[in-house]
Order: structure tokens, then sequence, then C-alpha cells
């Protein structure tokens, strides 16, 4: 492509060309790498700039004479649709990438939103977005719901919540579909203990003006002196996750996508045992919402039951997962995978928006956080969490293990998804309480110690969402001997907090920022659990194999039918008071039942395996599952009261080691008798 100089806007015939990849997230419908000379970039000046356009050797150079601005666009095609833009650049050196307007077939200088990057008067790098609307320059968000201030930001290494003194040196646009938003980012990396790590920056978002189609030509500009680019590609981008009604009880690792946002995940999917596996319930451990699981309930609502997380006075906001937005803390391991169950261990450090630790990074210990999710077919889970504080300094704090978050998209709010009342609190054997969590009551239970709990979210179009915990003295193995405080304080429905999932912006103030625009995706909370006293840790606690101290916690999450046969609380009473065990015969001998694992364990006799045993459950018995060692390779029968179960009743697997995990489907009271049997 030979050099071209324009001195007025220069307009090109349009060619429609299809082009169609896949690509990890998407379609592509453009990549260029500019290793070929091409006439698909024609000239293209804002302002009566003037400049010149070379593409050769795998770079697009565009060098600005004269003006403010001045560029070139992908002629061949507009796009529409719900679709990102992404482009590499070589320095933080008056580069822009632009959304162009499509006016009548032809890019409009009067219509466009351009995110750039240069350096100010003071030698910063600045990321900055500017638009014309319509012929108005700079409207940046025609509703006048965010201030000018939030399409700017320097890039200093100081800026709370922004600890990046440059850029990646990517550019990305979303233009979203269905919220009518175009979306600015910007790659950030920071070396952190030795290793680099990548994210994206986000400025506000822009609401699309005019009533044109949303058809966007693609512009790349310098600002000043030379710009060179090396990539530029386009995506169309789905709308809404993969349909896994029929997937079944599985792991998968793959692009997820949430209210027209997608990024990897592992997601894991029901089959029948599971009551609301045809409703598409799965349970997510999404990129974008740095990994902290969610039940994905459908395409506009996700319910999360939170993580550990920390204050410390010395740094300005949040010691928590949310706060990682580098996912630099952030890991995933698969530690079990069979039909009865699958085990993800997920573990994470508590750091501020900055990358500090408490007392501003003094000393050489991290709170660490792992937590184990034991997930079994039926859909009910079982949460473990260790928390190792740190405590190589001075700093002592109390230490939240769950809030429960209603996460809204789909242009909805959190408080419009939320039925009335929202929460159920249910310290078990007593009567309920029941909050709507509009600021009209609150509660604090202050160290009193509860015992059995259940915290049940409504929330419309879903089951009943449901996590339960036990500091009772009878379930020692459930947790750490200190008391669990609960709070329902500034949790309101009205709140629509914006600093998470998904967005990218950098906070308002050091703990939160609200989401301006009912599009904008937003979360509220309706509860919040924590360790309140014991922070001398003198006591309750395990250490370790690195001598570390640390405590540890149980809980049971699941999902309910409203108005079933089975509520939440008959689900936490199976799980803590299952019952009393007798053994029939001496076909195998018990070991104990596990909180941890939500199951009877027994060791048979390898040359006959056979189980059978009563217990008396003090509710009911739900879904009871029962491990039996040295059950050998043979089959597995099960005789439920005497009678014969269907195999579709029951799930079994058997591990290398011969050992038998079966889960029975089924709620049963009264005495129950159970038998496991071979016919082979």
């Amino acid at each position: 492509m030979e050099k071209k100089q324009i001195r007025s806007i220069l307009m090109a015939g349009i060619f429609l060309a299809s082009f169609s990849a896949s690509a990890q997230f998407g379609t592509v419908l453009l990549s260029d790498g500019f290793e070929n000379e091409s006439n698909n970039w024609e000239l293209f000046s804002i302002d009566g700039s003037t400049g010149f356009v070379d593409l050769s050797n795998g770079a697009l150079n565009i060098d600005l004479e004269s003006g403010n601005a001045f560029g070139t666009y992908y002629s061949p095609t507009s796009f529409s649709g719900h679709f990102e833009v992404e482009v590499e650049f070589n320095k933080d050196h008056g580069v822009a990438m632009a959304l162009i307007k499509s006016v009548n077939g032809q890019p409009s200088p009067n219509d466009y939103s351009m995110i750039t990057i240069k350096e100010n008067d003071d030698g910063i790098i600045e990321v900055k977005l500017t638009d014309k609307q319509s012929g108005q320059q700079d409207v940046l968000d025609l509703t006048g719901l965010a201030e000018k201030s939030r399409y700017t930001h320097l890039l200093t290494g100081e800026e709370y919540s922004i600890p990046y003194p440059e850029t990646a040196r990517k550019l990305r646009i979303l233009r979203h579909e269905n919220e009518q938003f175009l979306h600015f980012y910007y790659a950030v990396e920071k070396e952190i203990d030795g290793e680099l790590f990548h994210d994206w920056m986000e400025l506000a978002p822009s609401k699309e003006w005019g009533t044109a189609s949303g058809a966007y030509f693609v512009g790349l500009f310098s600002l000043e002196g030379n710009a060179q680019f090396n990539n530029v590609e386009v995506r169309q981008l789905p709308t809404r996750d993969q349909e896994d009604i029929n997937t079944g009880f599985t792991i998968t690792n793959r692009p997820y996508t949430w209210s027209g946002y997608t990024d990897s995940a592992m997601v894991v999917t029901f089959g029948g045992e599971c009551l609301f596996s045809k409703e598409d319930r799965k349970f997510v451990f999404w990129r974008l919402t740095n990994n902290v699981p969610s039940w994905h309930l459908n395409n506009y609502s996700l319910f999360s039951y939170g993580f550990v997380e920390t204050w410390d006075g010395g740094n300005p906001g949040c010691h928590e997962p949310m706060s990682d937005r580098l996912l630099a803390f952030s890991d995933l391991e698969i530690v079990e995978d069979n039909e009865v169950r699958k085990v993800i261990k997920w573990s994470y450090e508590l750091v501020n928006p900055d990358y500090k630790i408490p007392t501003n990074n003094e000393g050489e210990q991290f709170p660490e956080v792992s937590e184990y999710y034991f997930i079994y077919a039926d859909g009910s889970i079982i949460r473990k969490i260790q928390y190792a504080p740190k405590l190589d300094t001075g700093f002592r704090n109390w230490h939240e293990l769950t809030e429960l978050m209603l996460i809204a998209g789909g242009n909805k709010r959190p408080g419009s998804l939320l039925e009335y009342p929202s929460l159920t609190f249910h310290e078990l054997d007593k009567a309920p309480m029941q909050f709507n969590n509009a600021s009209e009551k609150k509660y604090r239970n202050n160290n009193k110690r509860l015992g059995a709990t259940t915290l049940i979210a409504h929330v419309k179009g879903a089951p009943e969402l449901f996590i339960s915990f036990s500091d009772d003295t009878s379930t020692p193995n459930t947790h750490t001997g200190l008391p669990l405080n609960y709070e329902v304080t500034w949790h309101d429905r009205k709140h629509n907090f914006g600093h998470w999932p998904i967005h990218k912006e950098s906070y308002a103030e050091p703990f939160k920022s609200g989401s301006s625009w009912p599009e904008h995706i937003a979360h509220t909370s309706l509860i919040g659990m924590g360790i309140d006293q014991g922070q001398d840790w003198k006591d309750n606690f395990l250490v370790r194999e690195d001598g570390r101290k640390y405590r540890q916690w149980l809980g049971l999450v699941g999902m309910s039918e409203k108005d079933g046969d089975t509520t939440p609380e008959d689900q936490t009473n199976s799980w803590l008071f299952p019952g009393i065990v007798k053994m029939v015969d001496n076909s195998s001998s018990f070991i104990q039942y596990s909180h941890q694992d939500k199951y009877f364990e027994f060791e048979t006799k390898p040359e006959k395996p056979a189980c059978h045993f009563t217990v008396v459950p003090k509710t009911k018995l739900i879904n009871p599952i029962i491990r039996i060692k040295q059950w050998g390779k043979k089959s597995v029968k099960v005789n439920m009261g005497g009678k014969a179960l269907d195999s579709s009743d029951y799930v079994a697997s058997i591990d290398e080691d011969g050992n038998l995990l079966l889960l029975i489907m089924g709620a049963y009271t009264g005495t129950v008798k159970i038998e496991v049997y071979t016919t082979s």
C-alpha cells in the first residue's frame, strides 16, 4: 500500500467481504496482521488533520502531519450486532482506536467514540475517551449519570485501584448489543512475585446515541508523531451461554457467556439426579467473577456465596479475591472427578485493589485461603473454607466468611429480581426471621452462638438458594470453636454495586463503586457472616505442615424447590444430624459419618462385599451418600426398606483402589434400612 496524503476526507466505495473463522471467544469477522499490502484501509480525518499511512512489514504506520487525529478505517465493511474490536500497538505514545458510526453507508466524522493513549504535559500516560455525538464534541455520557472524570485514567502507578504506570499496549472496544452501550478497555500488566500478569482496565462505558442501527467502522489513529499498530481483530460474540440441559454431570473448562460477556470458566453442569438440571442451572467459576463461584440461574441472574475477606486501616479497600483483578493469586484445581461428585479447590490470597497486603506490605506472609467445593450429582455442595491469616506483623482483624450476593444483568437491577421477603434467616429449632433487605430491619447476633443456621435467598424465577453453617458444640468438625457472627445491617436491596463482577473500572472510593445505569452489571448483598472473636490466634486453630496457623469451616450449599417437599432446613438437618447408624449384620463395619464429605463410611469384606445397616435421621435423610472401602470392582445393587431400587435411583462410582462411592436418591423418614450388595 503506497503512502497517501490527505487534506480532506477520502471515502472509498464499500465492498462487502465475508470473513468467518472460529476463535476462542466468538467468531472472527476480521483479523489483519498487516503482513501484506492491502487496499482495505482507507484514509480518514476527523477534524481536517493531515498525515500519511504506510502498511508494510507486518505493521500499520500512521504519521500525523498536522491537526489532532489522523488515521485510517477498515473500508470493506462496517460491523454491527454484539461484537468487540481489539488492536495491538507498539508504544504508549499518541495512539487511538475508534468506532465510527456508519451514516448512509459511510463513516461519519461527526459520530465516533475513540479511546486514546498519550502523555500529558507532565509526562504521565493518560488513557482517555473522546467522542462526537451528532457533531457535538466530548458528550461521553448522554444520560448525564457519569462524571466526566470517569472517562480519563492517569497511569501514575499511584492512583487508587490503578496500580499501573503504563499499558500493556492493547486496546479493546465492546459494542454490547443488548445494553446499547460501548465499553472501552486498555490492557495492563504487573510483575508480581517475579511473574508477569495481564488483564484489562476499563473507562466508564458510553451510551449509544442516535437512531442508527448500530453499524460501525473500525478506525486507527495517530494523535502525535508516528503510531504503529501490529494486529487488529473483530469478533462477533455470543449473547448467552450454551444450553446444558443435556450435558450431564460434568466439569468443563470452556468459554462461558453471561449477559453478553464472555471469558474462560470452569463450568459444572448437572444431570437427571439434580432437580434443576432441566432449568439449565449450573455452578460456575468464571474469570469475570475473579473465579468467585456462583450459580448460573439464567442469562440475567447469578448468585454467589462470597469469599473470605478482611480489612486493614493502613490500606484502603478490602483485602479479598474481588480485588485481584489480574488473578495473580487465584488458582483452580480439579481434585476429584467421578460420577458421584466433583471436588474443586479454589485457592486465593487476600490483597487490596493496589495489590497491597495488610500492614502495607510489611512482613512476608500473605493471608491465604483454600476453599474446597465437594459438588454432588444431586446439586448439593459442601464448601470447606481454610483461612491462614497474616501473623508475621501486628495485623489482627476479623474476617468475613460468606456474603450472599445477587448479581443482575440483562438491563435489570438486583432489587427487581428479589422477592419479598428476600432473605430467610433460620436458626434451626427456632422460628425463622425474614428480611426484605430494604433498611427496615437490622440484625446482629453479636457473638451469641446460634448453632445450626441456614440462610435462604429468595430470587424471582429461581429455586430457593441457601447456605448453612453450624458452630454447634455437637458438630465440632464443622467449625473451629469460635462463634459465627451474622449481620443484616448495611445490606440493602437498593444497592447497585458496580465494582464487581465483570466491570474493570477503577473504584470510585476505597470500598465500592455504584452502578450508574440499569444496563450496567450490578450486585447487592443480603447478609454477611464472619469471625469476630479470637483474633489473637492463641487458640481455636489448626496448624499446616509449613507451620502456618489456620482455621476451617464447613458449609452446606444448595438449591431447593419453592414449596417443595424437601426444604433447605431438611437438607441442613440431613447433613448435620443424619442419624444413628446400626449394622444389621457383620457384612461391613461402620467407620464414621463425615460432615466434610456428607457420607457414611464403611469397610466391607473384599471376598464378598456387602453393607447392611439402618439409620434413624433427626428429620429426613435426603439423598444419602455412602462410601464403602474394599468394595473392589464388583457390581452394585441397592435395596431400600426391603425393596430393590432401579439403577436410575442411584449413582455409583468405584475408584482405582476399589472403594465405592454411592449416592442414593430420595427423602426418607423414620427408621431407614439400607442394603448395598453385589450380584457378581
